[in-house]
């Protein structure tokens, strides 16, 4: 009966495969935490079947990202809440815009690419994105913006502070694959060019 209970913990799935969030009970054919992650899965099932096998390891290639990509996504990112917050202020019926504030909407509404308004555009840190820029490498850049507003919050919360102690975990795949990222750029095998 001792190895039973051994053998049905290793093979019991704990967290989602795609978001990474724990389940409240684990079990063995459970791989999805909503229908919103199983659906995400069935459109990116090569990028879903790399995850699974993170088990196996990380290919030790050499990544170079470039920097202008990403200090272009950040100035995204930054001119994109301050659209999102200027038109809130200039639909809202008890505040109104100021001159100054009405000029800089009309310069930014030209400015931000029709796609990428209704978008969500997170603010990453440079390891965050260069791990989802390292898993989807040929998406142009609306693609790529596209799928990151995709991804739930949860998913973000795997790509926040790791402690290294954690690195040897292995039940939560998303955390898993961006802890051996953060040891790739410490060890110089992703390159900032």
């Amino acid at each position: 009966m001792d190895t039973f209970s051994v053998t049905y913990d290793t093979i019991r799935n704990k967290s989602c495969i795609v978001c990474g969030v724990d389940f409240v009970m684990p079990r063995a054919g459970k791989l999805y935490c909503s229908a919103r992650c199983k659906q995400f899965s069935h459109y990116h099932k090569a990028e879903i079947s790399a995850i699974k096998s993170a088990r196996k390891g990380i290919s030790d290639n050499i990544i170079e990202l470039n920097l202008k990509e990403f200090e272009k996504y950040e100035m995204l990112a930054k001119e994109h809440k301050e659209f999102s917050k200027l038109t809130t202020r200039k639909n809202s019926t008890y505040s109104s815009l100021e001159p100054v504030e009405a000029a800089r909407l009309e310069i930014l509404d030209g400015s931000i690419p029709d796609f990428v308004k209704p978008l969500i555009v997170r603010r990453l840190s440079l390891e965050a994105w260069s791990f989802l820029k390292s898993l989807y490498p040929y998406l142009i850049e609306e693609d790529f913006l596209k799928l990151l507003d995709g991804l739930e919050y949860k998913f973000y919360a795997n790509l926040e502070h790791v402690d290294l102690k954690e690195r040897y975990s292995r039940d939560n795949p998303i955390r898993f694959l961006f802890i051996k990222h953060l040891e790739k750029i410490a060890e110089g095998k992703i390159r900032f060019i």
